[in-house]
This record gives structure tokens, sequence and C-alpha cells, in this order.
């Protein structure tokens, strides 16, 4: 069993706070000894045999002042401090397999679709107070999180990982892009125009997500969001996602589609797919991002519910009707579709399932868990 006491404390969280002592001098930043005030008050509450396993950035050093960044290679082997690129993952990581409290401010909502154990152990989590000197703990106040907010957390991360910026690469986010290489699958999948986020080279420059050519600019980008399709009676089954770009529909059912996505055969699929029908709904966005959809007079139906709604309600065949963010649509009562909180990114890796374009076999289908 663990120790009571037993913590994985966020040493950049920690350092970074500014209402820890002692106070930085001169411009806002990190300051070693906050760890050693925060060390202090748990070790006086849990006492001093209490483990505490300490992660931290790697990039926490070079923030230091010049002081401190000379003192931290003796005081991280002190305190056997361990540091990762980003110590989010290693941080949930060992708290999951060791049953550890986790002392920070972050709530991790970006990493909540792979540690669904923050949801379900919220009083694992605590943070500090301050008064004066004086350090006590209580809870950080972990909430359910709409997976659409997960989504949108996710998607800020993954803009700074390929390097965008939203204010210096205004112009790039804006644009739609063709790649034209004839080797990229990307390119001979979307041969009118990506639907993908392009990355950025040092110079600024938009290059393909897959295989980093150069990019071809085609004017003002629509809106494009994520269609996240899983089944009616698990939730947390996701059979596949798409990207819908505004003014563009598409249309969802079985068997082969032209311009569209079949859910038929895929391996995740419900064994009652045969309840939707060839062509069962039809969905498209506006120039918001807004979700519509059309029923096309399918043989079981097309409902939706919308947040606050207690009940699915059923669709008149051939009436557009718009879906609210955060509502669902629900196909023969075997399917859900919703919009995904990602407004930007469409996962290179994994493009939708379009039979005009290539065949099932060069790309992948399956989907774990939400962006």
């Amino acid at each position: 069993m663990a120790h009571p006491g037993a913590v994985v404390v966020d040493v950049s969280n920690v350092c970074w706070s500014g209402d820890l002592a002692p106070r930085a001098h001169g411009a806002p930043g990190p300051v070693l000894g906050r760890l050693d005030t925060l060390i202090t008050a748990w070790r006086g509450l849990h006492g001093a045999d209490a483990p505490m396993t300490l992660v931290a950035d790697r990039s926490l050093r070079h923030c230091l002042p010049p002081r401190d960044r000379s003192r931290w290679p003796s005081v991280a082997r002190e305190l056997d401090i361990q540091t990762a690129p980003v110590a989010d993952e290693l941080i949930l990581r060992q708290a999951a397999e060791s049953g550890l409290w986790v002392v920070t401010r972050d709530h991790y909502l970006d990493h909540r679709r792979h540690h669904r154990w923050i949801e379900q152990h919220p009083e694992r989590f605590l943070r500090w107070r301050a008064d004066g000197r004086a350090v006590s703990f209580e809870p950080l106040g972990i909430t359910s999180a709409p997976h659409q907010l997960v989504s949108q957390h996710e998607e800020a991360k993954e803009l700074k990982r390929v390097g965008l910026d939203t204010r210096r690469h205004r112009e790039i986010l804006l644009t739609r892009w063709r790649c034209a290489n004839p080797r990229c699958l990307q390119a001979r999948l979307w041969q009118d125009a990506l639907l993908l986020w392009p990355e950025v080279d040092r110079d600024d420059r938009a290059t393909c997500p897959s295989c980093r050519a150069p990019l071809t600019a085609l004017g003002p980008r629509a809106a494009v969001r994520q269609l996240i399709v899983s089944a009616a009676d698990d939730p947390d089954t996701e059979i596949i996602r798409f990207p819908l770009e505004a003014g563009t529909p598409v249309v969802l059912g079985r068997g082969r589609l032209e311009c569209g996505v079949s859910l038929d055969g895929l391996p995740r699929s419900p064994a009652r797919i045969n309840r939707l029908s060839r062509q069962h709904v039809a969905v498209r966005l506006d120039e918001q991002g807004a979700l519509s959809v059309v029923d096309m007079e399918s043989a079981n139906g097309t409902e939706v519910r919308n947040p606050g709604a207690a009940d699915f309600r059923r669709l008149n065949p051939g009436d557009w009707v718009n879906v609210a963010d955060r509502g669902q649509v629900r196909l023969g009562g075997v399917v859900v579709l919703e919009l995904s909180g990602q407004r930007f990114l469409a996962d290179p890796r994994r493009p939708p399932e379009h039979d005009h374009e290539a065949p099932a076999t060069e790309i992948s289908t399956t989907y774990e868990g939400r962006h």
C-alpha cells in the first residue's frame, strides 16, 4: 500500500507560482526556492518520510535566474527531480500507476481523453494555497469536461507543436492549401485542397504535415471542423471521424457512396449497422462552422438532441435542421454524430474513407478516443 502522503509534484508549476515564497526579483519568472517551500509544507503535514516524486519540464532549468540555474544540477540530483520535454504525461502516468496524490494547478484538460481516471478520481488532485510563508493544500477542483472543451485544449497544444502561432501565422491559418507531391497520400486523397492544418518551417512557410513538401496557396479557407461518429449504445466506442468544410455537404450511410462516407464494414461499426439506409443522412457546415443535417428519407429515421433537451426528436425527411454546438444526431438508433471541439485540425494519419478517392486498404479507419 502506498504511503498516505505519497505524492507527485509538478515542479515547473510550483517554481512558476508567484504566490509562493520567495518572491522573484525583477521580472516575474520561476524561482527554485519555491520548491523548497512546498516540500517543507507537504512533509510538515505528512511526515518527513512522505515519498515525493518530483517531475519538471526540461525547459525549466533554462528559465531560472542565473543563480538558480547554476544550482539546478546539484538540486536535481539531491531531490531526484525527473525531467521530460513536457512533464504532464510523466506526472499523470506515475500518479496512475502508483495511486499518488498530484500537487499542481494544471487541470490537464488536454490529457483527459487518454487519462480518464482524472475525472474518476478528482480528489487525488490538490493545489497549494499560500498565506505569506504558510502553505496549505486543498482540492484542485477537477470537474467533468465536455469532450469539445478537451478537444480545444488538445488543438491548442497541437497548433503549438506544429509551430503555428495564431497571431504571427494568421495568413497561413486563413488560407486553403494544396500539396502537389504526387507521392503524398494526402495529396492523392485531397486533390482539390488539403483539409489538414499545415505545418510551418523555419522560414514561416506552409508545408504539408505528411510529406513536408511546400504547399500551394489556393485562397481563403472555409471553416473546417471534424465530425465524430460513435456507437449509440457505447459513446466511448468511436467508429470514425472525418473533416467537414463549409459549403461541402457529405452523405453518410452504408455501401458505396459518391462523395460520401460509408459506415458499413468499419471495424468498430455496431452489429446493427444494417439499420442505416444506403443514403441515410447528409451533413454540412455553414461559414461560421455550425452544423446542419437532413434525413434523406431513411427507413429508420434521424433524430437530434440539442444541449438541455431531455431526449432526441425525430426529423422530418427532406428538411435541413440546425444542430446546436455540443448537440447530437442519432441515425437509426445505431450511431451518433457530433462535432469535435477542434475547429482546425484533421489528423493527417487518419483521413476519412471516401470511396471515390482512394482504396480503403491505404488508410486507417479505426479511431481510439475523442479529439
